[in-house]
C-alpha cells in the first residue's frame, strides 16, 4: 500500500480516537432505532475500548498489505466511518 496514504489514514484515525476520547460523555449511544432513539448505550470505557480495537484491526490491515487493495482501503474508511458517527450521534 502506498505509504504516504497509509500515513494519513494513520493520522485521521489517531486525531478521531483522540477527539472521541475528550470529547465522549460518560454514557456513550453505540446504536439507533429507526425512530432516532437510542438503542444501546454503553460506558466511555467500553467505546474507547471498541474503537481501539477497530483501530488495531485497521493498523495492521494498512501495514501488512503490501500492494494497493480496495479491500485496505475499505477497512480504513470503515473505521473513521464508525467513528465519526459515534461522535455525531454523542454530540449533537
Amino acid at each position: 500500500m502506498n505509504k504516504k496514504m497509509s500515513f494519513v489514514l494513520l493520522t485521521n484515525e489517531v486525531i478521531l480516537l483522540t477527539l472521541c476520547f475528550v470529547m465522549l460523555p460518560q454514557q456513550v449511544i453505540v446504536q439507533v432505532g429507526f425512530d432516532g432513539s437510542p438503542t444501546n448505550i454503553v460506558s466511555k470505557t467500553m467505546a474507547m475500548a471498541i474503537l481501539l480495537v477497530l483501530a488495531a484491526f485497521a493498523f495492521v490491515t494498512l501495514f501488512s498489505s503490501e500492494k494497493s487493495d480496495v479491500k485496505v482501503y475499505l477497512i480504513a474508511g470503515i473505521f473513521i466511518f464508525v467513528t465519526i458517527f459515534t461522535l455525531v450521534i454523542n454530540c449533537l
